[in-house]
């Protein structure tokens, strides 16, 4: 069968700069991919349903899911009131909302739900996250530049990756820490960070009482704390070493081998006149 959708506002076209008319309602994407850890994920509605904001509630297309339904105060701050919905629902109900949803001309597919949630009441939200200044020496990184080998976000995902089956936790909470380092230091973005890394965790299976969304959570909070400041790649200037006592060891670093030239006259030769000095010789004149 072929599944049908519509804008949840309307456009001219279907583009968020085409925006003629908002509906005055956000739609939220809580899917069980990325909320693995909620075992009664599949029982959820029956606690949305007891947010007083929520205006309606319904599976989604492919029942794996649920579309939830907000009223917003303010239709022109959509992004804005999108961010601080999906923080709340982070940090207060530890559920994942898919991000794509903060693009306003997104298309909502039509879905059948014999036990649908409505609420003509629902309260209006009025809660806006601002956009965080940025320290100054934050980069903009693009997602085509997060492969490099020494990027922030790749280092931690590297921690995750390395783990073994019985310390996958506690490998999660130090790239959570290690993140939260960096996002305390501006070379780091706290949303792409905290979806990477729950990205990454649920690339293996895991316990389904085990909740990630609370590792990392933590594990950013007490990093910030710890702000990873980047490396200086100029290198300090050192003095001079003489070689080492232990002819076996390796050269230090920035070593300067020094010698002493010796005269003719400061080992006591003269002019040869004669035979030729042997060897034997110079070890006896080197050793007066």
């Amino acid at each position: 069968p072929r599944a049908h959708g519509v804008p949840p506002r309307r456009t001219s076209y279907r583009a968020a700069d085409a925006l003629v008319k908002h509906s005055g309602l956000i739609c939220l994407d809580i899917d069980y991919k990325g909320n693995e850890a909620i075992g009664n994920f599949f029982e959820l509605k029956e606690q949305l349903k007891n947010l007083p904001n929520v205006a309606f509630c319904i599976k989604s297309v492919s029942a794996k899911g649920y579309a939830v339904g907000i009223p917003i105060a303010y239709p022109e701050r959509h992004g804005q009131h999108f961010d601080a919905l999906k923080r709340i629902f982070w940090e207060k109900l530890g559920l994942v909302v898919d991000k794509a949803c903060r693009d306003v001309s997104r298309l909502r597919g039509y879905s059948y739900d014999d036990d649908v949630y409505l609420n003509e009441n629902a309260k209006v939200f009025v809660l806006c996250d601002e956009p965080k200044k940025t320290a100054s020496n934050y980069v903009q990184r693009s997602r085509a530049s997060y492969p490099q080998q020494n990027d922030p976000l790749q280092v931690c995902l590297r921690i995750i990756q390395n783990s073994n089956n019985g310390e996958r936790h506690n490998a999660l909470l130090k790239s959570a820490r290690l993140a939260g380092g960096y996002i305390a230091a501006g070379l780091l973005d706290e949303s792409y960070a905290v979806d990477e890394l729950e990205n990454e965790f649920g690339k293996r299976e895991f316990d389904s009482r085990y909740k990630p969304a609370k590792t990392i959570r933590d594990g950013i909070a007490h990093g910030k704390f710890e702000p990873i400041s980047e490396q200086k790649t100029t290198a300090k200037k050192t003095k001079p070493l003489g070689y080492p006592k232990d002819w076996s060891a390796p050269d230090p670093v920035d070593y300067l081998p020094q010698c002493t030239i010796h005269s003719p006259e400061s080992l006591g030769l003269i002019q040869a006149t004669g035979f030729a000095l042997t060897e034997q010789d110079l070890i006896n004149l080197l050793q007066k």
